[in-house]
């Protein structure tokens, strides 16, 4: 499935109270806010999908900002991100990668 069917946001960090920006490209963006793709598609309830957020590693993230740890992303936009390594939710939520813009 494409990264942009879960409603993708390119973010940049911004201190409390807000947490995050939107930015319109990745070369501003500092990380990546999607729907979770376990709850989105396969669950089959949209409703109850939560978010999940990855900040990027050399992006000037402040070190007290989670999720931890970060992910290298590399590509010129949401439609061809590659984000290494993957990325796990752990117990038994979704575990997956983005390359390309491809969620697996």
């Amino acid at each position: 499935m494409k990264l942009l069917a879960l409603q993708p946001l390119l973010v940049r960090y911004y201190a409390e109270p807000v947490g995050m920006v939107p930015v319109n490209s990745l070369d501003e963006a500092q990380g990546v806010i999607f729907n979770c793709p376990k709850c989105w598609f396969m669950d089959g309830d949209p409703s109850k999908a939560h978010s999940i957020l990855v900040w990027f590693a050399d992006r000037n993230v402040p070190d007290m900002a989670v999720p931890r740890p970060r992910w290298h992303a590399e590509g010129t936009s949401l439609k061809d991100l590659t984000l290494r390594p993957s990325i796990d939710l752990g117990a038994g939520d979704w575990h997956g990668f983005i390359t390309n813009g491809e969620i697996t």
